[in-house]
């Protein structure tokens, strides 16, 4: 009961009512969500279970459907554009980096239009220095409501939006100049109710620096928001591969993650990795070197720059999100991801990393 009088008044202090939805209100997430468990498909060929990792745990599953994948750079960004020039009556956002210039002053021309627009920006940058200060001042003065991150987070790299209180967004990508037409990116459209309640209720308690408790219906980091956490979701979602997992991402480092890839692989499964052309941190190094040892190929791409995080299993289930594989990531930056079993949608996926990795060189 307390979960959801917390949950319910998350909903409605963020506007979703009258004032901030279309005529066809939200309604509340439930307390719980269908899940399944991490085992592979009954109807799947007789194959031996991948073990859990060593300190892991059982963990539910649950997947979103109601959605629509965009994969950039296919329209170097304008679906994401039109949407927020689309918005009726509100916008709320929450990113990691927002340079765009069309962004930015879509944001601007909304709110002078008389939108409700909310912005929530990280502040701290590995590489020292903000580089949301000049758009933060920017929103500012042109009367957006624009708030720093909470400090609570290593870093806030989610990349979310609500519009009109009905509509979800959750990418990979960032809105910065480049990100559209230079990276590999994949942008979720989510219609679904559970999935855009809870991306309301992160964005009402990261605006106004409270804790959040969630059904856990998205994949959602710091663990302490939902009832589990990223990397053990991850896990989960990997373990119920019968025949593929394939990983594309920026960077990949995580113990969890690496031990589940490598014990697939020992049990038969195809894995394959497409990783952006950088080295990496020593975690990367070191993570890169067990998977090689292992027979699994990585290669790695320039050309987009691989800036995507996604997990396909089987060419039917699919993780996308902001977090990538690593630790941090997983359990202490603010990220938003969900898990999908929408066969078209990871077919999308699916056939983009199928391209990629063929024009991947080893790692």
């Amino acid at each position: 009961m307390k979960r959801t009088l917390i949950f319910l008044s998350l909903l409605v202090g963020f506007g979703v009512g009258a004032s901030a939805c279309s005529s066809d209100p939200l309604k509340p997430a439930p307390t719980t969500v269908p899940t399944t468990t991490a085992t592979a498909d009954a109807d799947a060929p007789d194959v031996p279970p991948i073990p859990l990792p060593e300190g892991g745990v059982e963990t539910p599953l649950a997947y979103s459907s109601e959605l629509s994948v965009q994969v950039m750079p296919s329209d170097r960004g304008q679906s994401i554009l039109d949407a927020i020039k689309g918005a009726k009556t509100s916008i709320h956002m929450e990113m990691y980096q927002l340079t765009n210039s069309a962004v930015i002053g879509a944001l601007k021309t909304a709110k002078q239009q008389g939108r409700q627009v909310r912005v929530i920006l990280n502040q701290t940058f590995p590489q020292g220095g903000n580089a949301n200060a000049g758009t933060f001042n920017e929103l500012k003065a042109a009367g957006v409501e624009v708030v720093y991150a909470p400090s609570v987070f290593s870093f806030t790299h989610s990349k979310i939006l609500v519009l009109d209180g009905t509509v979800g967004w959750i990418m990979t990508m960032n809105l910065t100049q480049t990100s559209p037409t230079e990276n590999r990116e994949y942008l979720v459209r989510v219609t679904g109710a559970a999935e855009v309640a809870e991306l309301v209720a992160i964005l009402q308690a990261d605006f106004s620096n409270k804790s959040v408790d969630l059904p856990g219906k998205l994949v959602v980091s710091p663990g302490s928001a939902t009832p589990v956490d990223a990397q053990r979701r991850l896990v989960a979602l990997m373990r119920t591969a019968t025949s593929q997992i394939d990983l594309e991402g920026e960077s990949l480092a995580d113990t969890q993650i690496v031990e589940t890839l490598i014990a697939a692989k020992k049990l038969g499964r195809t894995v394959r990795i497409i990783l952006n052309d950088q080295d990496g941190s020593p975690g990367q190094v070191t993570a890169l070197a067990a998977l090689k040892a292992a027979g699994i190929p990585i290669v790695k791409v320039g050309t987009p720059d691989i800036h995507a995080k996604a997990i396909i299993v089987d060419r039917a289930r699919a993780y996308v999100g902001s977090q990538n594989f690593t630790f941090t990531a997983l359990l202490k930056n603010r990220e938003v991801g969900l898990l999908t079993d929408n066969v078209a949608e990871v077919t999308k996926m699916a056939t983009t990393i199928d391209a990629d990795f063929a024009k991947g060189v080893p790692f």
